[in-house]
């Protein structure tokens, strides 16, 4: 289509923008079972009584939920919107009350059915037709999964139900008692390539609880080689079946199934419960339970390592019960203290040495752990790493079968020795000779843990190993520890954890070794070059009294060539300025001031000179970066810094200095005019920022003083604040007037590049 024909499409774009919009809501229908049995069995009128009952219930159970809306009712049934899962779940249970209450006043069994999707829909608010009108598949899957359910049932998609269950309790619901979650697989809708996992929440011992009938329009899909386990899910507020535990919120979840805190209610104490929804990774858990079962004999308790207190694999749900850490797992960990960079080197370190001793410990049981990585670290202690556990021993092994002596093996020690078919862990801490299809080893999980300890070090727990990942890592000790442990060989890597933690924890020591080795060479290096320079000392006292009188007869020469040089070049500017050559007298000028530093009050005379000439102030501009900062806002002033660790203010017009100089105990790199031309802010390298006089030279207040060197200094358009950007990852503002602080420090993740004021002087923009 070309370019015209688009164009001319655009007016129907507009309108069809105007006319509809997206959103993502939860849609909820329900209608009554078998109402048209029931206009047969009993009269018209008595039928249309009891269906306009059950449209009260619905609208006085919608009166409770201000972001619920009825859409459409069409003779028995509804078509709803929520904004939120859990409210149209929580509409469905009490609905599904009320509607039982009334069966049970009339005697007649009117009940209804619901379904619950969640998706995009098109929503149309142009005022055409009805009020709101709704389009897209979404809406279609909403009333397949309605009219899948049996009376008295409530069927959803995944999505509602997996945000449902984790918010809703059933004893939170009047008149509702303990709740039924269920996952009853995939069904297979007629007209639809994907099948849709079909769920359904329920109170317990009364409401159906079963997988939903095949129909004609939609069939249930179960694929054998995925061997889910369907039927009971975890939900907050819920029991696990046949025990005392009450889950209280959701950890997490995998290719496995989910990880729960639970509660016991008589002993008040939480473990972590990790079920298991796929048949196929029962083995996992097994294998897991057979590893702890071992260590726990080999080593006892660990405070390294999180164990293992029940196993339940008799029949679903299939779990087993962990202890519980109150803390993260390592990525969560950083990023709730802001992230790696923000964490001292020395608690990162500490992390790793107390996971290198818990694998040690497993090393040690002849067991290896093969997925060492940021989501199997678990800390605990907010202000610094206070424990560090390792945990999900799922796809570990053992170093071979004869330390499984005496141990129960549940079933699984087939595949408890590693035979290096089959590649287990995540790719990014998989050690080389694992990638090509070898054995896993000790020395695969030291590979493993120097990636954790490289990362850790860097600062970033995505980035992965590179062959130039010594350029990161500017400590030479631990980029010797990390050689160790990323060598290509297995058998030239560290010898075990239990080193690596050793050398991490000995790290000052190591490093007063190091500090002391290199004096030392350096004092029988010294001691050798002395022992050579007496033995010429001889020879070259005489060639030096030769050469002693001609250096110094050159050395004049050459300093009176400079000057001469220096001299030449300062009369030429002049010249070329009377000649209006503002473009080569400031390259002569550029040059004679790189050239020669120690002349630069003689350049800035010139260079004073040159800038009287209005037509030449684009040439001046060279120069504002190097001696001459900046003119004053009306022109007739400039502010220059020298070497000599002074600023001066000096008349435009005349050249002469006004006023003292401003003098500073370092090197300058900025002075600026304030808006008004009567201060000016100075930043020398002494980690302060000075605000001057511009008439008198004499300081106004005291230091702005920081913690880092400063990039920069400026001034509010008001004048009466000033931004600083010191190299501590912050930009600051102050009060020109008092030199206080305002407000907490502009903090950053990096470096502030740039801190600049707006026109207005009320905001900062900061560049990082």
């Amino acid at each position: 289509m070309d370019l015209t024909s688009v164009l001319a499409q655009r007016p129907k774009v507009e309108l069809f923008r105007q006319k509809l919009r997206i959103g993502l809501l939860t849609l909820l229908f329900t209608d009554i079972v078998g109402s048209a049995k029931l206009k047969q069995d009993l009269s018209d009128q008595r039928a249309i009584e009891l269906i306009q009952a059950q449209h009260d219930k619905v609208r006085q159970v919608l009166a409770l939920f201000p972001e619920g809306e009825e859409i459409d009712t069409t003779g028995d049934s509804f078509f709803i919107l929520f904004t939120k899962p859990s409210d149209a779940t929580r509409f469905a249970l009490l609905l599904q009350s009320q509607v039982r209450q009334l069966a049970k006043e009339t005697g007649i069994p009117v009940l209804d059915r619901i379904g619950i999707h969640v998706g995009e829909v098109f929503i149309d608010e142009s005022g055409e037709a009805k009020a709101k009108d709704l389009y897209g598949i979404q809406v279609d899957t909403s009333a397949r999964i309605m009219a899948l359910a049996q009376a008295d049932q409530i069927l959803m998609s995944r999505f509602a139900f997996d945000n449902a269950r984790q918010v809703l309790r059933g004893q939170d619901l009047e008149g509702l008692g303990q709740l039924s979650w269920l996952n009853h697989g995939p069904y297979l809708a007629k007209g639809v390539d994907e099948p849709l996992e079909i769920c359904e929440v329920g109170e317990e011992g009364r409401a159906v609880l079963a997988p939903p009938p095949d129909s004609e329009k939609v069939k249930r899909q179960i694929s054998a080689d995925a061997e889910p386990v369907l039927g009971w899910r975890p939900a907050v507020g819920q029991k696990v079946p046949g025990t005392n535990w009450v889950l209280e919120k959701k950890l997490g979840e995998g290719g496995f199934g989910e990880v729960w805190l639970g509660l016991q209610t008589t002993l008040k104490e939480r473990r972590v419960f990790k079920f298991c929804f796929r048949a196929d990774r029962v083995r996992s858990l097994k294998r897991e339970v057979t590893l702890f079962k071992l260590l726990k004999e080999k080593v006892g308790e660990h405070p390294n390592i999180v164990g293992i207190r029940e196993v339940y694999f008799d029949e679903p749900p299939y779990y087993l019960i962990m202890d519980y850490a109150e803390g993260k797992d390592l990525r969560a960990w950083s990023a709730a203290r802001g992230g790696l960079l923000i964490i001292s080197l020395d608690d990162r370190l500490e992390v790793v040495v107390q996971i290198a001793e818990g694998l040690q410990a497993a090393h040690e049981a002849g067991i290896i752990h093969r997925d060492v990585k940021p989501s199997n670290i678990l800390i605990s202690g907010e202000r610094r790493a206070e424990g560090g556990g390792l945990t999900d021993f799922g796809v570990g092994q053992l170093v071979s079968l004869e330390v499984l002596a005496g141990v129960t093996k549940l079933g699984f020690t087939q595949t408890l020795v590693g035979s290096g078919s089959h590649q287990s862990g995540t790719q990014l801490y998989m050690a080389p000779e694992l990638l090509a299809g070898g054995k896993a080893s000790i020395g695969s999980d030291i590979y493993a843990l120097g990636i954790v300890l490289y990362q850790m070090v860097r600062g970033d727990l995505s980035h992965p190993l590179t062959t130039d990942w010594e350029q990161d890592i500017e400590d030479v000790l631990l980029r010797e520890d990390m050689r160790l442990c990323f060598a290509g060989n297995p058998q030239q890597r560290m010898g075990s954890t239990r080193q690596l933690a050793q050398n991490l924890r000995s790290l000052p020591e190591r490093r007063q070794r190091l500090v002391a080795q290199e004096a030392t060479m350096a004092a029988r290096e010294r001691a050798a070059y002395r022992r050579g320079m007496t033995k010429v000392a001889a020879v070259a006292l005489v060639l030096l009294s030769i050469f002693a009188g001609l250096a110094l007869k050159a050395r004049c020469e050459a300093k009176r060539a400079k000057e001469h040089l220096i001299r030449y070049e300062l009369e030429k500017v002049d010249h070329l300025v009377e000649q209006q050559d503002f473009s080569q007298a400031a390259a002569i000028l550029g040059n004679s001031l790189r050239r020669n530093p120690t002349h630069q009050m003689a350049v800035n005379r010139s260079l004073l000179l040159l800038i009287q000439h209005p037509s030449a102030f684009t040439w001046c501009r060279v120069f504002i970066q190097g001696e001459v900062r900046a003119f004053s806002p009306d022109g007739q002033r400039v502010v220059t810094a020298s070497n000599d660790k002074t600023a001066r203010v000096w008349d435009a017009q005349t050249g002469k200095p006004l006023g003292g100089p401003l003098q500073h105990q370092s090197y300058l790199n900025s002075a600026q005019f304030s808006p008004d031309g009567q201060r000016v802010v100075t930043q020398p390298e002494d980690r302060t920022a000075r605000i001057w006089d511009a008439q008198t030279g004499k300081p106004l207040g005291g230091p702005l003083e920081h913690q880092a060197d400063l990039w920069s200094a400026q001034f509010s358009p008001d004048g009466q604040r000033v931004v600083t950007q010191p190299e501590d990852r912050t930009a600051r503002v102050w009060d020109a007037q008092t030199g206080k602080p305002l407000g907490e420090p502009l903090q950053h993740q990096d470096w502030v590049y740039t801190a600049q004021f707006s026109p207005d002087g009320q905001r900062v923009v900061t560049e990082s």
